[in-house]
């Protein structure tokens, strides 16, 4: 069992830098990193164990897990080990998995859009397009994040995108999950059922 989200904090962003990787590797065209949250359990390394590492932007901050091989970003998992939790950097799932979509569901939450309206407020393309073929307003109206999805109307976004995969639009979402509120903003930004 695990939950999809994607997480526009700080530390992400960070952390994606440290990697020195490219930016699209790590981080979505909104500064945000898709995470799937799951129980350590659920976790099995086949191979590569011997190059993985840790490491904490700070003293009390989460632990992040990567390889120091190729700067592959893992997971990340709380300092207190009696909190089972992981979350599952999305760019260590989709080499020789089926889509994050198909296997783990739709992204169910979206964290700290504080810094992707920093985003949005310094020109960034409020219509970009994940791999997956969402937009950040796709992805707000799922989440019921009703505060990003008026935030992201009025910068434009397209009410008339879809995810790749499903074929549902931001008003579809928001019908299929009972948020009144969105679906009410996507109507009054034109959306069409």
């Amino acid at each position: 069992m695990a939950n999809r989200a994607v997480c526009y904090c700080k530390d992400c962003q960070a952390f994606a830098h440290f990697l020195e990787r490219p930016d699209d590797a790590v981080l979505n065209e909104l500064g945000g990193t898709e995470i799937v949250a799951t129980l350590p359990r659920h976790v099995h390394f086949t191979q590569g164990l011997e190059a993985l590492v840790c490491m904490s932007l700070s003293d009390h901050g989460l632990l992040r897990w990567y390889t120091r091989c190729c700067n592959t970003p893992i997971g990340n998992t709380p300092r207190d080990f009696k909190t089972s939790y992981v979350g599952l950097v999305h760019s260590c799932l989709v080499k020789r998995a089926p889509s994050l979509q198909d296997s783990f569901g739709p992204v169910r939450m979206v964290l700290q859009t504080d810094s992707a309206k920093a985003l949005l407020e310094h020109g960034a393309d409020v219509n970009a397009i994940a791999k997956d073929g969402g937009t950040a307003l796709l992805l707000a109206a799922s989440s019921g994040d009703s505060e990003t999805v008026r935030n992201l109307l009025s910068k434009g976004a397209d009410v008339s995108a879809k995810f790749t995969e499903t074929g549902k639009t931001a008003l579809m979402l928001a019908k299929e999950k009972g948020y009144k509120d969105i679906a009410d903003s996507l109507e009054a930004g034109g959306a069409k059922q």
